[in-house]
């Protein structure tokens, strides 16, 4: 009778030995990395491209047969970022100079326009201290995703060639993509 009870309290410990090693949860873990995007680009139309090919414009005839008496449109910047804290693009630009005579100036002025309509940045290069050669033309606080946009970039410049000395004008502006 002993060994029968010895047996029985053995195979009822060994049964619920078994029963408490069951871990009764199972675990899925997910994991995944998002690259960070950010880029931006300058095109003559308005398709959006990125690239080596598409980080400068270059406009050579100001005074053609319609020249820039009234705004035209001469670029398209697109830029876009996923970067968690937001982002800031800005343009810096130089003036329209003489490349011999000091102090001599054409006037320009450079805008900025989103979806056609909304005005987001201007540069206005008069020549000394009536210029504005920096401005920001779009910033975002924090992104929840990638953010995309694109800029029509269009051009003013007042009068003719006959109205500025003869010579070659050249003037530079540049655009930034920062995180902020």
């Amino acid at each position: 009778m002993k060994k029968l009870l010895i047996s029985l309290l053995l195979i009822s410990l060994i049964t619920m030995v078994g029963v408490f090693a069951d871990d009764p949860h199972a675990t899925l873990t997910l994991q995944t990395s998002i690259d960070a995007v950010t880029r931006i680009g300058i095109t003559e139309s308005a398709e959006v491209e990125y690239g080596d090919d598409n980080n400068a414009v270059v406009v050579e005839e100001l005074f053609g047969d319609a020249g820039f008496s009234t705004a035209t449109t001469i670029a398209y910047l697109h830029y876009e970022t996923n970067d968690q804290v937001g982002m800031k693009v800005t343009m810096t630009a130089t003036e329209l100079a003489h490349g011999a005579l000091e102090a001599t100036y054409i006037p320009y002025t450079l805008t900025s326009f989103k979806d056609d309509e909304t005005l987001t940045g201007t540069i206005t290069a008069a020549g000394g201290e009536g210029s504005s050669l920096s401005g920001i033309i779009f910033t975002k606080a924090a992104n929840v995703g990638l953010v995309t946009e694109t800029q029509e970039l269009k051009l003013l410049i007042p009068g003719n060639a006959d109205d500025y000395p003869a010579g070659k004008y050249e003037a530079t502006i540049t655009f930034t993509l920062e995180a902020q």
